[in-house]
């Protein structure tokens, strides 16, 4: 686990007193959800790795939706401050959360252990959307030495729009692999180029990931039967045929020939004949 005994002061002017309750819900959902996809994978197979990042992505937004939608259970009186948001075109069955005012947007940024401090963001068009509840971009300067400001011109899809306009945008950026999970942040940060940089104005700070994920969702599958304890097929019992004998009268005759099979015997009329 991370080493997070210390507080955000950033987090705290956020979330208040419910700070070190919103990290362990996110780092939880982090850890569920990669432990998902390393299931996924054993369960796959083979040398490719496409069954992990399937299950990963959008995978991780999804558990984050099933673990602050148990906040009505364990502390109702903050319940209001939950809202789950749909942007169109996103998928369909998942959305974004947001929680407190800050919208939850969690992303890998690497698969080794590493620092976020160079995390990247993907240049996407709904990355440039949510850029809207980001702080400002830091001026650039031209090659004269003069300020430029950045230019964010983009429109936001209707239900992004419709979120408060003091929502802030919380970055979750993790590192992991098929192997395990490395490292999680959050922070607050900002994209200053197409290349993905970030500009972090608060964290990214460590998030505390618990070493053992909940059950809740998982079944266990059925004892499987094995082939060898299945029946072959000539192993059921043997049809005996029927024997019909021929008559007395035949076997006195030499000029007949044996009949295997009983013969059926002619009806005298007919169905068009009962008829008419």
């Amino acid at each position: 686990m991370n080493d997070v005994q210390h507080a955000s002061a950033w987090a705290a002017r956020l979330f208040g007193d419910r700070q070190e309750g919103v990290r362990q819900r996110i780092g939880q959902a982090i850890r569920d959800r990669q432990e998902r996809a390393l299931t996924c994978q054993d369960i796959a197979g083979g040398s490719t790795k496409h069954a992990y990042g399937g299950a990963r992505y959008p995978g991780f937004h999804e558990s984050l939706m099933e673990e602050f939608a148990r906040i009505d259970v364990d502390d109702p009186d903050f319940n209001n401050e939950v809202d789950f948001v749909n942007p169109d075109g996103f998928f369909r069955e998942i959305d974004l959360v947001c929680y407190g005012g800050a919208l939850l947007w969690p992303f890998r940024f690497s698969d080794r252990d590493t620092s976020a401090e160079r995390a990247k963001l993907s240049n996407s068009r709904l990355v440039r959307e949510l850029m809207g509840f980001a702080p400002s971009p830091p001026p650039v300067e031209d090659l004269f030495g003069t300020h430029l400001p950045h230019s964010r011109s983009i429109d936001m899809r209707p239900r992004l729009a419709a979120l408060p306009s003091d929502t802030k945008l919380l970055l979750i950026p993790f590192s992991s692999n098929a192997n395990g999970l490395l490292k999680a942040y959050w922070g607050i940060g900002t994209l200053i180029d197409d290349l993905g940089t970030i500009a972090w104005s608060d964290g990214p700070d460590p998030l505390p990931l618990p070493a053992t994920p909940t059950r809740r969702g998982l079944t266990l599958l059925p004892p499987q039967t094995h082939l060898t304890d299945l029946p072959s097929f000539d192993s059921g019992a043997q049809p005996v045929p029927e024997l019909f004998s021929r008559p007395d009268a035949d076997e006195k005759n030499p000029g007949l020939s044996p009949q295997s099979e009983k013969q059926e015997h002619e009806p005298l009329t007919t169905e068009e004949e009962h008829e008419n």
